[in-house]
C-alpha cells in the first residue's frame, strides 16, 4: 500500500534518485541528453536539501521505499516526480492530492506548475489548464495552472 509523508531531509538521496530515474527513463525521450544531464545536477541530494528549505516536499512510500515526490512552494506545484516502475499506478495523482489538499488547507484558490513537456498529459487529466510555452535554452516548460474548491465548512 502506498503511503504519503512530508519529507525529511534524510530522505535527500531517496528523492535524487528517483528523480533522475525518472529524467533517465521518461523525460529523456522529450528532451536532449544535455537538457537531462543539465536537471541531474539541479536534482542532486544537496540541492534538493536546499530546496527543502523553502518548500514543503512530500514523498510517496512503498514497503518504506520512496518511490514518488512532490513539493509546494507557495502557489506552485514544484518537482513531481514517480519512479519510472510505479507510474500508471496512481501514484502521482496520489501525491498531487495530497499538495493540492495542503494547498486549500491554507488558503490558496489555484497552483501553478511549470511541466515538463512529458508530464504535460498527466497535469491536464488533473485539469490544470495551459497557460504558456517557454523556452529555457533548448528545454521547452508548460506553465499550467487549476483553479482549487473551496473548503466546505460541513
Amino acid at each position: 500500500m502506498t503511503t504519503i509523508r512530508t519529507a525529511t531531509k534524510s530522505d535527500v538521496t531517496e528523492i535524487s534518485t528517483v528523480i533522475c530515474d525518472a529524467l533517465r527513463y521518461s523525460n529523456a525521450k522529450d528532451y536532449s541528453e544535455a537538457v537531462i544531464n543539465r536537471l541531474f545536477e539541479s536534482f542532486s541530494p544537496k540541492n534538493i536539501a536546499t530546496m527543502m528549505d523553502r518548500r514543503t516536499v512530500f514523498v510517496a512510500l512503498e514497503d518504506d521505499r520512496i518511490i514518488g515526490t512532490a513539493g509546494l512552494e507557495k502557489d506552485a506545484v514544484k518537482t513531481v516526480f514517480v519512479a519510472p516502475n510505479q507510474h500508471r499506478k496512481g501514484v502521482g495523482s496520489l501525491l498531487m492530492n495530497v499538495v493540492e489538499t495542503s494547498a486549500v488547507e491554507t488558503g490558496l484558490v489555484s497552483l501553478t506548475v511549470s511541466s515538463s513537456l512529458t508530464a504535460k498529459s498527466f497535469y491536464e487529466a488533473l485539469g490544470y489548464e495551459v497557460l504558456s510555452h517557454e523556452f529555457f535554452g533548448e528545454e521547452e516548460t508548460v506553465f499550467m495552472q487549476r483553479k482549487l474548491p473551496k473548503l466546505s465548512n460541513i
